[in-house]
């Protein structure tokens, strides 16, 4: 595995190597930016969750699909479908993979065999895009460069996840004369030069990444002029926030004793309150690999009938 990280311009260093998915023009014109970060997120979340499910930390090996954001589980669950439905074999996960002879590098999701035969493979919460068939092209290029690795004998996979729950499987590979893949790479090479190019020429900016922003040290901070509101009630507000964050543990402890003593009652009075109880079932699978069963449980709700007197 290749030891390269990316910078705060979106280089893969040592090196200065172009990231391969900065080069691509992949389409997000008219699209919302908090749109396109929720989607970054999501996808960024289903990754790892595959990761875990693929066998990436044994001592995590259980994915719990409740701890998923409600919008997310769908896209891990279509992945466990086509783990089941294709049955893939993986060599290698999250590899980074470099051309020293292009200057590009990226990071290849799955390596290991599709269908009986050699593959690579890019793991997608996002429309189908063209683009795919040349960022794959150039992960290939670059996993082979340096090997006695006949890459021309691998598919490049695809696999999207989608928002219903279920997949699709894209083969940007025909025949496996590896005409395709010359044709595909070219057509990359040539975006990498445009994007050289426009980068030079201040047409185009590196790609920045806040995350690795250096902060700025608190001392330089106090240093610098701050505004000051005079909003006693906005301050007072703030101290209450400040008592409730103290108190939320103490809540959530008394509720959870609360609803302990009241398990198994369906209805009961208690001075001006009412409890309601009922019981629960849910869908869950502990292992990607084993079926899923129910899991019941017991929600009791509180309700206040009246002014307290």
């Amino acid at each position: 595995m290749v030891d390269l990280v990316r910078d705060n311009k979106g280089y893969y260093q040592p090196g200065n190597l172009v990231s391969v998915t900065t080069v691509l023009p992949f389409d997000s014109s008219g699209i919302p930016k908090e749109t396109l970060k929720s989607a970054a997120r999501r996808g960024e979340a289903v990754h790892e969750a595959a990761f875990i499910m693929d066998g990436g930390k044994p001592e995590e090996p259980v994915v719990d699909l409740e701890a998923l954001h409600p919008s997310w589980r769908p896209y891990v669950i279509g992945y466990d479908r086509f783990i089941k439905d294709k049955s893939p074999t993986y060599t290698e996960m999250e590899m980074v993979v470099c051309s020293r002879n292009h200057g590009f590098a990226g990071r290849l999701d799955r390596i290991g065999s599709y269908e009986g035969k050699p593959a690579i493979f890019d793991l997608k919460t996002g429309p189908v895009s063209a683009f795919e068939a040349l960022q794959m092209s150039a992960y290939l290029s670059a996993f082979g460069e340096g090997q006695e690795t006949n890459i021309d004998q691998h598919s490049r996979i695809s696999i999207h996840v989608t928002s219903d729950g279920n997949y699709s499987v894209h083969q940007w590979d025909k025949g496996g004369d590896g005409s395709v893949q010359a044709n595909d790479l070219g057509v990359f090479l040539k975006f990498l030069d445009t994007h050289r190019w426009l980068v030079e020429n201040g047409v185009r900016k590196p790609q920045v990444f806040s995350t690795l922003k250096a902060q700025k040290p608190r001392s330089e901070e106090i240093g610098e002029e701050i505004s000051v509101l005079d909003q006693p009630a906005i301050a007072t507000k703030l101290d209450l926030l400040d008592f409730l964050k103290g108190k939320k543990s103490e809540c959530e402890a008394l509720e959870k004793a609360l609803k302990n003593h009241f398990e198994g009652v369906e209805l009961v009075s208690v001075g001006d309150w009412v409890i309601e109880g009922k019981e629960t079932e849910r869908l869950f699978k502990p292992k990607p690999a084993q079926d899923a069963r129910i899991s019941r449980g017991w929600s009791t709700k509180f309700t206040r009938i009246g002014d307290k007197k």
